[in-house]
């Protein structure tokens, strides 16, 4: 996806990192305004946590693909401090980073992402088709088989895809998308 972000201009580009720093770029309002439960944090000693505009507690992993003008956002982590089961959630902005949409929620059904900086989910985009994806978690602790989220309608829903390896064996982290010129997905 770094190969795509060069064709962002320089504007663009410090938005969109600006944006997943401060986790705050939407001009709506967050997605919940859920609080964790003061009793909690008070016996726990847990640090009060806010909610983003992305509807997260925290951000564990994340991809950012240029389409022309469209910037597009997949960005994973837990959304609240007792359940830290990790919700996928796409966005996009149309206007070169200036605006973003409601972020959507890729849903509580898809297998569960072993996703964190460095074995990022990913994304890529056609004009309406993108295509996620990342490591779900298996059954030996730090390995599972890839998975993929398509959607045709520029992101409002999503179905399961394929698994695009070979086989479900081994170590299948560290992946990338990208789309070539004839709209393939690579």
């Amino acid at each position: 996806s770094g190969q795509m972000i060069n064709k962002l201009n320089h504007s663009s580009l410090l938005t969109v990192l600006f944006c997943i720093g401060s986790l705050g770029c939407s001009n709506t309002a967050p997605l919940s305004e859920n609080k964790p439960n003061a009793d909690l944090l008070t016996i726990t000693n847990y640090p009060v946590y806010h909610k983003s505009s992305f509807g997260l507690l925290e951000v564990n992993s994340f991809d950012v693909y240029a389409d022309k003008q469209n910037i597009h956002l997949l960005i994973a982590g837990p959304t609240t401090i007792n359940n830290q089961r990790l919700s996928i959630r796409y966005t996009r902005s149309e206007d070169g980073g200036k605006h973003w949409l409601t972020p959507v929620d890729l849903g509580d059904k898809i297998p569960q992402p072993l996703a964190s900086r460095g074995n990022d989910v990913q994304v890529a985009a056609s004009e309406n088709h993108i295509v996620a994806a990342w490591q779900a978690t298996g059954a030996i602790p730090g390995m599972g088989p890839l998975v993929t989220a398509i959607s045709s309608d520029g992101g409002k829903t999503w179905q399961m895809g394929d698994n695009p390896a070979a086989n479900n064996q081994g170590d299948q982290s560290h992946i990338d998308l990208a789309v070539d010129g004839y709209g393939f997905f690579h």
